[in-house]
């Protein structure tokens, strides 16, 4: 999808704009310190609250707000084998796969008394 040289600003109003397009509840996102002005303000002109998440404390671990929604959402995935270890050349294929991970999820929860 991108190259490694992308930075997380281009990168990230790029996938913005493609998840825009495909969801319209889409209206609030977390991202880490790599993400600048730029994207903020670009996802403020289409009314999508982006909020970064910064170091508390520049030389002390302590927990970041919202981090564990990550954490959690990687361990899901990681329950599927397929998607623990980058077997696709194509991007389009792990992304099936990831749909299908978290449709598998949400249809497990949905089917639990």
């Amino acid at each position: 999808m991108f190259p490694a040289s992308v930075s997380d600003n281009t990168g990230g109003i790029s996938v913005v704009d493609i998840v825009r397009d495909k969801i319209a509840r889409f209206c609030h996102l977390w991202c880490d310190a790599g993400f600048k002005n730029t994207f903020v303000t670009h996802c403020r002109h289409h009314h999508i609250g982006a909020e970064v998440v910064n170091r508390i404390h520049p030389h002390e671990f302590k927990a970041l707000p919202r981090r564990w929604v990550v954490e959690r959402t990687w361990s899901w995935l990681m329950n599927n084998r397929r998607l623990q270890i980058d077997y696709e050349r194509d991007p389009a294929v792990t992304e099936g796969f990831i749909w299908a991970a978290h449709s598998r999820h949400l249809l497990r929860r949905l089917t639990r008394p």
